[in-house]
């Protein structure tokens, strides 16, 4: 396991330190910008799986729940006019509450952070990112349910065809590196 870590810690570091390089200048324009304004990749609009923002009420039983998160870039390098490459990370957390007598007890809570690196040439972009998602059973839900730990860690490969300014197809798939509970490594 520790040696499993060292190499994943080994393997950011070198990507880290390639980003960081100074890359060539093709034009008068900067080649390289620190935290832009907007993501290179733009964010997925349907897909649990993408860092957002969101909040919901079950009015029938009495539970609200909602979700912060966000993906930004840190870095983004211009390598030709229409050709940008960005390095960042994201992360969301998920929380599902009760409401009763004044009080909000939490249910369940999850995570999920990352790092990524995205890539766009004209109407094209993709995006590789890896990231890890742990759920956790909170407050009294764990008497009822008994506890449990939920964990995986898995790499993702997103590609992007922006058609017009309103319609936009993507696909990719995933393998799943690390699990707990076992869940199938491979997924689209």
């Amino acid at each position: 396991m520790k040696i499993l870590l060292r190499k994943k810690f080994v393997i950011c570091g070198l990507i880290f330190a390639y980003l960081l390089m100074p890359g060539p200048s093709f034009s008068a324009e900067k080649s390289w910008k620190f935290l832009p304004s907007r993501t290179l990749f733009a964010p997925h609009i349907a897909d649990l799986r993408e860092s957002q923002t969101g909040f919901f009420i079950l009015i029938n039983k009495n539970q609200f729940g909602g979700t912060f998160g966000q993906s930004i870039d840190l870095f983004q390098w211009k390598l030709f006019s229409r050709e940008r490459i960005s390095w960042g990370v994201h992360g969301a957390a998920y929380a599902l509450l009760d409401y009763g007598s004044g009080a909000f007890p939490m249910r369940a809570n999850d995570w999920q952070y990352g790092t990524f690196i995205s890539h766009s040439i004209r109407k094209f972009s993709q995006r590789l990112e890896f990231t890890n998602a742990s759920a956790h059973l909170k407050d009294s839900l764990t008497d009822e349910r008994g506890w449990f730990s939920y964990s995986r860690e898995y790499f993702r490969l997103t590609l992007s065809y922006d058609y017009n300014d309103f319609a936009r197809f993507y696909g990719g798939g995933g393998a799943v590196v690390h699990t707990f509970p076992h869940v199938n490594p491979i997924f689209f």
